[in-house]
């Protein structure tokens, strides 16, 4: 079992009594519990039986392995919100948050960005700032309270704003430019053999309702027309297993390079952040991860080099070009009207 170090607070000025917990005040319009909490389980359901016992919202928050946040606000003993890092479970009601604790309406894409943080410890700085207290009490600096002291403002969120502004968009040092946009959709093999791709090539059809699907080759940023021969030749089995990754599927996932990867990489464990997976290495041996549509650059000591937002989700890279796809190619074998397929050139500035 990982280690999980969790904290409950509730956003009130009075004095908290009627609980079973002691609470002291370290940060204005804030309870922070001082109980130990390590041998509770379920602290969440903790802080729900709380929020039954006071008249103001009671936020539980927990970190996974120093990796993986998840937090719930509960009043009058029901869930207001909730975010969890993963995405095996369902967010709730995120917009609901600022209202919560007295932000109104403002604060909701201040908050959203802050959760896109990829960085665990950082995301929990920025959170602190946002609410306007200690989210993890630690019981050595109890006579402390300045050490356990926050207040709200937006100086660690504007730093981090303006850091992730050098990743994305067009002061990224790595961007995507689109070159080419086609209908249709693409598939490794013909209907009725799903079992083996050839790399880099595809079949490309469905432009309109009647329609044949023509070989294809992804290669200097074009889909060049091939021969059926050289579409069927060389062909290889289709695996789950991954040639270059070993997943742990914890939470969070966690991934180890193997042999095949760039000496840089192997042997080296990796958190993979948020939502993202890994899909290979590109030319400059730079990890590439993804998440739907979102993909994110990383060098060998998982800094992130940029961020990139495509209109679909990357299929293929090859010669310093991505692939995308719409979200029906590879398995309905019909005419799907808006179904697209895109060619980015990678601009590297770096």
């Amino acid at each position: 079992m990982g280690t999980t170090l969790s904290g409950i607070h509730i956003h009130s000025d009075l004095p908290i009594e009627g609980t079973h917990l002691d609470f002291v005040s370290f940060s204005d319009g804030w309870q922070t519990c001082v109980s130990d909490l390590s041998a509770e389980p379920y602290t969440h359901i903790l802080a729900q039986k709380i929020s039954k016992q006071v008249s103001a919202p009671v936020l539980c928050f927990s970190i996974f392995e120093s990796e993986t946040i998840e937090f719930y606000f509960y009043q009058n003993g029901k869930c207001a919100a909730r975010y969890f890092d993963d995405t095996l479970r369902a967010n709730k009601n995120l917009y609901g948050i600022p209202a919560l604790i007295g932000w109104g309406d403002g604060g909701r894409r201040r908050l959203s960005h802050i959760l896109a943080c990829a960085d665990a410890a950082e995301k929990t700085a920025m959170l602190e700032e946002y609410f306007g207290v200690c989210l993890l009490f630690h019981p050595a600096l109890a006579d402390q309270p300045k050490a356990l002291r926050r207040t709200r403002g937006d100086a660690l969120y504007r730093d981090y704003a303006e850091r992730d502004k050098q990743l994305t968009g067009k002061r990224a040092p790595i961007r995507a430019e689109l070159v080419a946009e086609f209908d249709g959709k693409l598939f490794h093999s013909r209907f009725g053999d799903m079992g083996s791709y050839k790399k880099h090539c595809y079949l490309k059809g469905y432009e309109q309702e009647t329609t044949r699907l023509t070989p294809v080759r992804f290669a200097g940023g074009r889909l060049e027309e091939i021969s059926e021969a050289d579409f069927m030749c060389d062909r290889k089995p289709k695996t789950t297993e991954n040639p270059f990754f070993d997943f742990q599927y914890t939470v969070p996932v966690r991934i180890t390079f193997r042999p095949t990867c760039p000496v840089s990489y192997v042997g080296k464990t990796f958190t993979l952040p948020g939502n993202f997976m890994p899909f290979g290495f590109d030319e400059k041996e730079r990890l590439i991860l993804t998440a739907g549509k979102r993909v994110m650059f990383m060098d060998a000591d998982f800094q992130v080099l940029t961020k990139l937002s495509l209109r679909d989700e990357l299929t293929d890279m090859a010669d310093g070009y991505f692939l995308t796809t719409g979200p029906r190619s590879f398995y309905a074998y019909c005419y799907d009207p808006g179904e697209k397929i895109r060619i980015y050139r990678v601009v590297d500035e770096r």
